[in-house]
């Protein structure tokens, strides 16, 4: 499919030109939109827009590098001429809609990266609008799409009757439903924030010997969108920058409709009610934060004294659950707090309980099949890490402890037989956790009147459930990918830190 015939498909859709009025672009002009921080964007001005594989290893990089794992995909594209082979990675990539969850992701780790770093400039986000036409005009251009996010979908396409529907998917609908990838509006819609996150990948060169993308020259970025002041100011030097670079800057305000850039408020909102019910729960507990605390590094120890028994995907019996709502990053979230209730015990106690909680929470999940509901998955990954966890583990009274937890998890109590305190820690972190799927007390979410352990059925605990509500919605980006439990523990700190660097949440 030649590049006018994309283009000519596309630019009469109605939702095109919606998205283009919302985001007050041309109206005739097809668009795609490229998203980088403004340290990155002062080095595109000089060299371009560089593939990943090309980018400068001390960039501020925004991707999740999970994610990232996921886009190693290899593509065909095209131009006028022909087609060559490449991945995306040694490509460019370009939303054909800014407006998805990558945009706010970026946004909300862009702050972080600010936090950490202390450069200012990486706290910015710049959405790059090219225009399509001219890129695909140039027959040193080739160039593919995809219908969703490409790590989502790992399809692309460049063929006319993929593009217009004229070909139907096994599901018997378009393989491309523009309709939804130029959609805008609030949505907690997975599959439809996927949609909107559908690329245009391409891959300047006209030289097949060449294995990786030229850069695309700065000059085919036409405007660059940015946060007015409501949402962030500018320093001087920043100002003078964008002044200076001869492309038209627009800037954005909160309010805007639809919603493109977020305050510092709306991106850290979950920091800062985590931190708030931390707050809130040290009236009948002073000692919260000591015991959170004392959590964070128990997991943290106990991965680098285990590396075996960390989480990573490669553990999980399908490495695909790894990414899921029951993958690395619950079962970083469960060791988490089941250290957090192990810390409530007597001292005494603690030691003993401690490693066989942990070693329970870190393979639990590990031999899920699926996101249904299984009793069976805790009785597989317990026969299947039986040697490592009695290695792992002190004594053997530990690792039945340990084994016995892991096994039953997911069996109902009345069916459980070895029911000691490793058990219902490991059952209440668990259950703590399903605030990845709802608020406490509301479907699918943590149902406090469940609770096994003391500590959370003691009257005036529910900032803890809600603490975990919070914990999941601030972790659900996080890098787990080597050492979950760390990043973890990093994200968590540098998120609250960020979030309360100027505000009182007291």
């Amino acid at each position: 499919m030649a590049g006018a015939a994309l283009l000519n498909h596309v630019r009469p859709l109605p939702a095109r030109a919606a998205l283009a009025a919302a985001l007050g672009a041309a109206p005739q002009r097809v668009c795609a939109y490229y998203l980088c921080p403004l340290a990155n964007l002062r080095r595109i001005v000089e060299t371009g827009i560089l593939p990943n594989a090309a980018a400068p290893a001390d960039r501020v990089d925004l991707a999740g590098q999970g994610v990232q794992a996921l886009r190693e995909i290899k593509v065909l594209l095209t131009n006028e001429d022909g087609v060559r082979e490449s991945t995306v990675h040694r490509s460019v990539n370009f939303f054909w809609n800014p407006l998805n969850w990558t945009c706010r992701a970026f946004q909300w780790r862009a702050l972080l990266r600010e936090k950490a770093t202390g450069n200012p400039d990486a706290g910015i986000l710049c959405i790059l609008e090219v225009d399509v036409e001219t890129l695909l005009s140039d027959d040193t251009n080739y160039w593919t799409v995809t219908p969703k996010n490409i790590a989502a979908s790992r399809f692309n396409n460049f063929t006319g009757p993929f593009i217009t529907g004229a070909k139907l998917s096994k599901q018997g609908g378009p393989y491309f439903e523009w309709d939804s990838i130029f959609s805008f509006g609030d949505t907690n819609d997975r599959e439809l924030n996927q949609k909107r996150a559908a690329e245009l990948i391409v891959f300047r060169g006209a030289d097949f010997m060449e294995a990786v993308s030229a850069p695309l020259p700065f000059a085919s970025v036409r405007r660059i969108l940015i946060p007015d002041a409501g949402i962030r100011v500018l320093s001087a030097d920043q100002t003078a920058f964008f002044a200076a670079l001869g492309t038209p800057v627009q800037t954005i305000a909160s309010a805007a409709n639809p919603k493109v850039f977020f305050t510092r408020d709306d991106l850290l909102w979950h920091e800062k009610q985590f931190a708030k019910n931390l707050i809130w729960r040290q009236a009948g507990d002073p000692d919260v934060v000591t015991k959170f605390n004392s959590a964070l590094r128990a997991i943290e120890e106990f991965e680098r004294l285990h590396p075996d028994l960390s989480p990573v995907a490669r553990r999980f019996a399908d490495p695909q659950t790894a990414r899921g709502p029951h993958g690395t990053v619950h079962i970083a979230r469960v060791m988490c707090w089941s250290a957090f209730l192990v810390q409530h015990l007597p001292e005494e106690d603690r030691t003993g309980v401690l490693p066989a909680v942990l070693g329970a929470a870190a393979i639990h999940d590990l031999c899920r099949r699926s996101n249904a509901e299984d009793e069976v998955h805790g009785a597989v990954v317990a026969e299947r890490d039986s040697a490592l966890i009695q290695h792992a583990l002190a004594s053997p009274q530990l690792a039945a402890s340990c084994l016995a937890a892991a096994r039953q998890h997911s069996v109902p109590d009345a069916q459980c037989v070895d029911t000691d305190m490793a058990w219902q820690i490991l059952k209440a972190a668990d259950a703590l956790d399903r605030g990845r799927f709802a608020k406490p007390r509301e479907a699918g979410g943590c149902n406090p009147e469940f609770f096994r352990t003391e500590t959370l059925r003691t009257a005036g605990n529910d900032y803890i459930p809600w603490m975990a509500y919070f914990l999941a919605r601030m972790t659900r980006y996080v890098e787990v990918d080597t050492d979950p439990c760390a990043r973890l523990a990093e994200t968590l700190v540098l998120g609250v830190e960020t979030a309360l660097a100027d505000h009182d949440v007291a």
